[in-house]
């Protein structure tokens, strides 16, 4: 009898999830204590970049991010909020986690494009999707009423260098989406880590009706990957 009711309650609840359309997620952001290690850096600079991080720890108690989502497309970007001492740090802590700009993902076309502001222009630029070569682990672990899985990457950084990603996928809600360009884990990302930041789910909401997600126009001209790469690069040199 209790195996019928668990089976009763898993048939129920899929046919709940089947029914999902689009939805809605807003996400907190962390800093892991590992942001703190700052062996690389000179002993000299060691007090104040502390205090830089700290300063932007604090902001990111203030910050949130939002994804909307349907089968088909997805658009993630930061809310503008106000820290607390009323000045708008919520760009400086998505520049932080390279998440800065707005994230359109096309499933159909197997893009994202990342529309973002750099030196007074607007750039549009191009990427494969999923962006990440997932690897899905057999670990789980609850989040809210969601089992997740357990999914790790690597991401490579500008400077050659690459860090691990972590990530909590929950499968049962079919919709290949995540924060920035973490995307095409197999479901859901409801949280995801690395060495810098950490993103959370703080709020879910989902609908049963299929709603449009705005994206670019057609004719904006797009740059590839690597060009926007070698454009930060530039600069920063």
């Amino acid at each position: 009898m209790k195996s019928f009711f668990l089976i009763l309650i898993f048939v129920v609840s899929y046919g709940c999830l089947a029914q999902v359309k689009s939805g809605r997620i807003e996400y907190k952001i962390l800093m892991p204590e590992s942001a703190f290690e700052l062996k690389s850096v000179n002993i000299s600079m060691r007090d104040y970049m502390k205090n830089e991080l700290m300063k932007l720890k604090q902001a990111y108690s203030s910050t949130q991010f939002m994804l909307e989502f349907n089968h088909s497309n997805s658009m993630f970007k930061v809310l503008q909020t106000m820290s607390i001492d009323g000045r708008n740090t919520s760009n400086d802590v998505a520049m932080s986690a390279d998440a800065n700009g707005i994230f359109y993902t096309d499933v159909p076309s197997k893009s994202i494009i990342r529309q973002v502001h750099f030196e007074n222009t607007e750039y549009f630029v191009k990427e494969e999707y999923p962006a990440f070569d997932w690897e899905i682990l057999d670990e789980t672990k609850q989040i809210g009423q969601y089992t997740c899985y357990k999914a790790i990457a690597i991401k490579k950084m500008e400077n050659g260098k690459s860090i691990p990603v972590e990530a909590w996928v929950a499968t049962s809600l079919p919709f290949n989406y995540g924060p920035a360009n973490y995307s095409g884990a197999g479901g859901l990302i409801l949280e995801l880590k690395t060495p810098v930041f950490i993103f959370k789910v703080s709020e879910i909401r989902l609908f049963d009706d299929e709603r449009e997600i705005d994206l670019i126009d057609a004719d904006q001209e797009l740059i590839s990957l690597s060009e926007w790469n070698a454009l930060f690069r530039r600069d920063r040199n």
